[in-house]
């Protein structure tokens, strides 16, 4: 299992798992909600416990301790 960590503390606040389809998610471990902003503009909320979609292009938005911490999945580059 992958842990995803947003700031300098040891806690990791996401985890990376597969659906029964194979398909790659990624699960809100935090205490803190998430909001996600789709490549069209759509907000949407990922509870602590849910998932979301792995897909590149969502902007995963995250409030730690009064800050702002933006993330991007961007899509793998093979060389």
């Amino acid at each position: 299992m992958t842990q995803l960590f947003f700031d300098t503390e040891n806690t990791p606040k996401g985890r990376v798992a597969n659906d029964s389809a194979g398909n790659v998610l990624i699960q809100n471990i935090s205490n803190e909600r998430w909001t996600v902003e789709t490549p069209s503009g759509k907000l949407k909320t990922v509870e602590t416990q849910g998932f979301m979609p792995a897909k590149p292009g969502l902007k995963i938005s995250v409030n730690f301790h009064n800050s702002q911490v933006i993330m991007e999945i961007q899509k793998k580059k093979y060389y």
